[in-house]
């Protein structure tokens, strides 16, 4: 469910140049603009989800999920970072 919602936010937001990463329950989005894992981080935080840019250069959009989580949990935590995908690029 991860990768398949990840690669979908990707294809909607071409503009970021996103390159999926990881496996299992940690899963990412490599950015290829300068900053913008950051801009997500903040406007996730301000809609209640919290997660850490990683990566040499802080480029990644890092998810990682509990082995508990339910998938209406794990689906409302995506919707979370897709808004807050958006609007980091409305900004």
């Amino acid at each position: 469910i991860m990768k398949k919602r990840l690669q979908e936010m990707m294809a909607r937001y071409p503009e970021i140049g996103g390159e999926h990463r990881g496996i299992g329950l940690i899963q990412g989005i490599a950015c290829q603009v300068p900053g913008f894992a950051k801009k997500v981080s903040h406007e996730a935080f301000t809609r209640g989800l919290i997660f850490e840019p990683m990566g040499v250069d802080k480029e990644v959009i890092n998810l990682q999920s509990t082995l508990t989580i339910s998938l209406e949990t794990l689906n409302q935590g995506l919707d979370i970072l897709d808004q807050s995908i958006a609007a980091a690029l409305s900004d």
